[in-house]
């Protein structure tokens, strides 16, 4: 006997029809020998649940299976063991070594120069750099986000800053209310913005 339909869930700020949930039953079913993440990536293609960039919501999928999970609305496969829980470790590298300390007048680190972090090279830099001296040590950013390292003088040049940039909170009650966001607003408002700084 068919399952019965689903009233309609919102997700992430998107609302997910009682034809949407039965594909993601579906789904669930029929790929039970994959992975909660390939799982995940299939229902994103098949409902083209893309950001604003085109890369699939993959982890706010994991979310939505999760929650019909625990709902008990449908089933999901086993956790694999993926290795160690908590924190991976970041090696430190020479690249990362400490320097002599800088001092005097901005002026003479002029030009300082601000680079976008594009390649694995920039990216493992700007993450080891991140675990070796930020007092929190590295933690993996959640939502979008921009990195940046800060170079001074002329090239080739020392890191001397590392920048961060993520999304805001999806939702945060004193400030959308201050602004005035009510939940349709917000839908719309954080999706755009989102795109513009992206």
């Amino acid at each position: 006997m068919a399952a019965p339909p689903l009233a309609p869930v919102v997700c992430c700020g998107r609302t997910f029809t009682s034809t949407d949930l039965g594909l993601i039953r579906e789904v669930t079913a029929h790929c039970s020998g994959l992975g909660l993440t390939e799982i995940a990536s299939t229902v994103c293609e098949l409902l083209a649940w893309t950001r604003p960039t085109g890369r699939l919501k993959t982890h706010e999928c994991r979310q939505l299976l999760t929650r019909l999970h625990d709902r008990g609305l449908l089933a999901l496969p086993a956790l694999r063991p993926t290795g160690p829980k908590g924190p991976r470790r970041i090696a430190w590298t020479a690249a990362s070594a400490p320097r002599p300390a800088i001092t005097g007048p901005l002026r003479a680190l002029h030009p300082l120069r601000v680079t976008r972090v594009t390649t694995a090279a920039d990216r493992a830099l700007w993450t080891e750099l991140i675990d070796r001296y930020h007092y929190r040590r590295f933690r993996v950013p959640v939502g979008a986000q921009l990195r940046y390292l800060v170079h001074a003088g002329s090239a080739p040049s020392a890191v001397v800053a590392c920048l961060l940039w993520t999304s805001a909170a999806w939702k945060l009650a004193a400030r959308d209310c201050w602004i005035g966001w009510t939940a349709a607003t917000r839908a719309i408002s954080a999706s755009s913005s989102t795109t513009a700084a992206f």
